[in-house]
């Protein structure tokens, strides 16, 4: 990750998500930069329920030592992974 993202999640319901890996719904890695992650949620919004992985982070997995994350507006419920992080891993 080089840039800058933004994710907007605008009356949603994320649910019963899956990866094989790392990161049930974002996987957001690099090493170079001073890179910034925003999610923010409008109203109304739920993410929830079993985001399973087979390995570390159910909702999200981050590997990037600069990385700035912000996580605005979001309900969230039930998350699991493996091994560990069941909503985040960072690493």
């Amino acid at each position: 990750m080089l840039d800058n993202a933004v994710i907007t999640l605008t009356d949603s319901v994320l649910f019963n998500g899956a990866a094989r890996r790392n990161g049930g719904a974002v996987y957001a890695t690099g090493t170079v930069g001073n890179p910034t992650l925003t999610l923010t949620c409008t109203v109304p919004t739920m993410i929830q329920s079993q985001f399973d992985v087979l390995d570390r982070g159910g909702f999200m997995f981050v590997n990037h030592p600069n990385l700035a994350l912000t996580l605005t507006g979001c309900s969230y419920n039930h998350f699991y992974a493996d091994s560990t992080g069941g909503f985040i891993e960072g690493i």
